[in-house]
Formats: C-alpha cells, sequence, structure tokens
C-alpha cells in the first residue's frame, strides 16, 4: 500500500504511488478510496453482494480488484475474478468458474455433476474433465454452450449445495455481467434462457452461499426495458457509488505520482492547477494528466494548465463524453424523456434540482404513469447520469464529466432542450 519516501524541492514528503493508466490495479498502484472499498469488503465479508454500474474508466474494476486483494489476504475468503465482456456463454464462465474455484470444492462439485440423472453423454464427458488435476476447459462452441444453457439451472444448484457448506467462502467478482446478459441476447439466446441464468446467480447468493461482487458499464435497468428481463434479478445488492477524489485528495494523489517518480520540481501550485482545470477528479484522468504535464515538461501552473488543453482535452473527451453519448441513444424510445430529465438538472447545475421537477419533465417527455417515470429517472441513476438524493429530495449530475459532457454538446442545449434558463 501506500509509502512515505523524501523527495527534493517544493514537495517535501508525499505518499508513493506507482503511475499506471487504461487497466484495473490494486495494492501500490490503487489510489485508497476508503469509503468504497470498505463497503464492498466489509458487506461482502458479512454474506452479503454489491452492484458497482456507472460510466467507464471510474474506477469500478479497481475498486474490486482492491476489494478482492484485501478478502484474499484474510484467508478465510477465496475471491474469483471474471471479466464476463467478450465470453460466449455459460459454458465460458463455467470454466473460468471451475478453474479458479479451490481444489477441494471444485471436486466436490464435479462429482455432484457426474452423479446427476439426465445430462447427455457428450456434456458429461466433458464435465468429467473438470475433474482432472490441470482442468480443460470447456469448448465455447454454439453446440456447448448450448447444452450448458439447457442444463445450467440443474448444473447450477449443485455448485450452490456444495458452496454453502465450505469452509472457504467463494466470493465471486463478476466485471461487466449486463454485457455479458446482452450480447448472448443480440447473438438470439432467448430472454427466457438469460432470465434462468441470473435467478441462479441469485440463488447461489442466497444466505450468503457465495457472495458477489457485480459491476457494469451498463445498469441491468437497460436490459430489462430494451429486451424484457426480469427486474428483480439484482434487486438484493448494495448498490456502492463510485465517488470522484475531493480536490485535496487529487493534488495528493498527483504528488504521490510525482514522489514515486522522483520528479523534484513538482510542487503544490502544479497540482492545484491540474486539479482546477480537470473535467472531473478521477484517478484514471489524474494519471493521464499528470502524464502529459510531465512529458511536455510543464514545470508552472500555466504551463500545466496548457499543457491539458489542445490534444489532451480532444483525447480526454473522446474517450470519456462518447460514451455518454452512445448511452444515450441506447434508451430508444425512452431517449426523449432521459435527455428531458437531463436538460431539467443542466438548467440548474451546478446546483441540484428539486427531484420532482425531474420527473415533471420525464412525465412532460411524454411518459405518463408514475411507475414509469420513476423507472426512468432510477435507470439515469443507475447509468451514472444523474445523482439523487433521497433525503433531500433533489437530483444534479453524478460527475462532474456529465455535466462537461452535457454542456460540450454544439449548441445551446437548454434553448434547444426547451428548458427555461
Amino acid at each position: 500500500m501506500a509509502k512515505i519516501i523524501y523527495i527534493e524541492g517544493p514537495m517535501k514528503t508525499a505518499r508513493q504511488l506507482r503511475p499506471h493508466y487504461g487497466h484495473a490495479v490494486s495494492g501500490d498502484s490503487f489510489w485508497p478510496r476508503s469509503f468504497s472499498v470498505n463497503l464492498a469488503v466489509e458487506t461482502l465479508r458479512d454474506g452479503g453482494s454489491i452492484a458497482l454500474f456507472g460510466p467507464r474508466r471510474t474506477g469500478k474494476s479497481s475498486i474490486m480488484k482492491e476489494a478482492a486483494r484485501i478478502l484474499r489476504e484474510g484467508k478465510d475468503h477465496h475471491p474469483i475474478e471474471i471479466d464476463l465482456e467478450g465470453r460466449s456463454g455459460p459454458a465460458a464462465f463455467a470454466s473460468k468458474l471451475i478453474e479458479e474455484i479451490p481444489k477441494p470444492l471444485r471436486g466436490k462439485i464435479v462429482t455432484g455433476w457426474t452423479k446427476l440423472g439426465g445430462l447427455p453423454p457428450a456434456l458429461l464427458k466433458l464435465l468429467e474433465g473438470f475433474g482432472q488435476k490441470s482442468p480443460s476447459p470447456l469448448p465455447t462452441d454454439s453446440k456447448t454452450e448450448g447444452l450448458m444453457r439447457e442444463y445450467w439451472e440443474l448444473l447450477s444448484e449443485t455448485v450452490y449445495t456444495n458452496a454453502k457448506d465450505s469452509k472457504l467462502k467463494v466470493v465471486l467478482f463478476l466485471d461487466e455481467l449486463p454485457y455479458f446478459c446482452e450480447e448472448q441476447i443480440v447473438k438470439g439466446v432467448p430472454v427466457a434462457e438469460i432470465d434462468t441464468f441470473l435467478a441462479t446467480l441469485r440463488r447461489w447468493r442466497q444466505s450468503g452461499a457465495i457472495p458477489m461482487a457485480i459491476a457494469g458499464s451498463i445498469g441491468i435497468r437497460h436490459l430489462v426495458r430494451t429486451y424484457g428481463i426480469r427486474a428483480d434479478h439484482l434487486n438484493d445488492l448494495t448498490p456502492i457509488t463510485i465517488e470522484a477524489l475531493t480536490a485535496s485528495d487529487a493534488t495528493e494523489m498527483l504528488a504521490a505520482l510525482a514522489a514515486h517518480k522522483q520528479i523534484g520540481w513538482w510542487s503544490l501550485e502544479l497540482g492545484k492547477a491540474v486539479v482546477d482545470g480537470a473535467p472531473d477528479l478521477i484517478p484514471s484522468y489524474l494519471q493521464r494528466a499528470f502524464a502529459e504535464v510531465v512529458a511536455r515538461d510543464a514545470r508552472t501552473p500555466e504551463a500545466a494548465a496548457a499543457a491539458l488543453q489542445g490534444r489532451m482535452k480532444a483525447e480526454f473527451e473522446q474517450g470519456f463524453f462518447d460514451q455518454f453519448t452512445k448511452r444515450l441513444r441506447r434508451y430508444g424510445k425512452g431517449e426523449k424523456a432521459a435527455r428531458a430529465a437531463l436538460a431539467c438538472v443542466g438548467a440548474s447545475d451546478p446546483e441540484p434540482v428539486n427531484r420532482d421537477a425531474v420527473e415533471e419533465a420525464i412525465s412532460n417527455a411524454g411518459v405518463k404513469s408514475q411507475d414509469a417515470v420513476e423507472d426512468t429517472l432510477l435507470t439515469l441513476v443507475e447509468d451514472g447520469f444523474l445523482h439523487v438524493d433521497a433525503s433531500a429530495g433533489t437530483a444534479a449530475f453524478a460527475y462532474r464529466l456529465v455535466a462537461n459532457w452535457w454542456r460540450s454538446r454544439p449548441g445551446d442545449r437548454r434553448r434547444k432542450e426547451g428548458v427555461r434558463r
């Protein structure tokens, strides 16, 4: 974790942070995000499960990886991290799961499978291969995936039965679960089979048998809205909001990066210049901004601010802003109502707006039932557009980068969306 080193120059002491960009990290490369990590670890230790949905590059995967590292060090839990994006179906999922599961538990599960009646010989032969010292991964051709989907509910119950009695508690960290489901639906897998898969995961979580951390760049409500997936599959999860850093924490993080690189000319003023010009204080942006300032040898606040314009600004906007535009288009017929909600919040930004006003804007955009209005609002929250403060009854943009994206679009959006200034 964080270390103390001494460097020459204006910044006398700082924690050391190893620079990185573009991939999930933990340990020495992870900048502490205490609330999110602590809530994740304690919930999972208690047998509960968590959900982290929100924009890409805000740190979801790193928070999960750090939580997994902490649990692994405790010796009582066995974290299994599975990136589901690009995996073809339950066969690919099961292969990774069984490959990583503790050997004693793996043996019990495979033995249980071989004793099940009614499995076709072709599938049984494949499953028996998992009992070897070096398990052979299941093929991921359409025939094998089809067999696994057909018998998944039966097979998954064997996993649950053995896992709930295991002294070493398996904890699943599933990244990009919504995309995993959507990709199968797009390829023609019936929605009912996806419902079955999600229902078995919930079954695994029951009574804390297999706690889970589930993350996604799109929320499960998108699947509910677009494809008719059942809405109750993930409502047992504790949601964890991925928060941006405070200005002081962001400044300290930049100093820690400089400490690791032993850059003696880094100063508090340089850090403040980066923070003041940042579209949002998320670690991935700060990492990239730090690299840019150092590469350009920008040793004054003015030079640092200039370094973050032009190419750097365009790179950030393409990498971050495009995801919101694409995500909004995925709302289909609901895009008009979503835009009305964002316009309502944008008209008040940076001050929060009354939640009732946002719901009224959604209703005026053609969403008539109160349930549908609330679902639209909660979908915008789950997808990382908005934050709703239930106690204060207000709504605001979830991140500064969402507000910047909304303002950056061509033309006067407040006027075009019909919102009074």
